[in-house]
């Protein structure tokens, strides 16, 4: 996701529905100047499958949030699942 306002789009749908959303928890985080990242453990409808992941932050050069990145091992759930992740992003 590129941009404040279409990560705050894209999170507000989501979020309810990822592993990193509602009842996951923080592992680490680290971070600089330009941004960071933390490392997650699943909410808990994913736990048995996905696990953990991880999400990082980049700033621009005014310290707002320019992009957010997210990796996981989606093929540890069903097809299903994961085409109703992707409708999520359509903006």
């Amino acid at each position: 996701m590129l941009g404040r306002l279409a990560i705050e789009r894209y999170l507000g749908r989501a979020l309810a529905k990822l592993p990193y959303g509602a009842g996951s928890s923080l592992l680490h985080v680290v971070g600089g100047d330009m941004g960071g990242g933390c490392e997650w453990q699943a909410a808990p409808n994913y736990r048995a499958s996905v696990r953990r992941g991880t999400s990082a932050v980049t700033l621009d050069q005014d310290g707002k949030i320019a992009r957010l990145t997210t990796v996981w091992d989606g093929a540890m759930i069903p097809d299903a699942d994961i085409k109703a992740l992707i409708l999520q992003s359509l903006d």
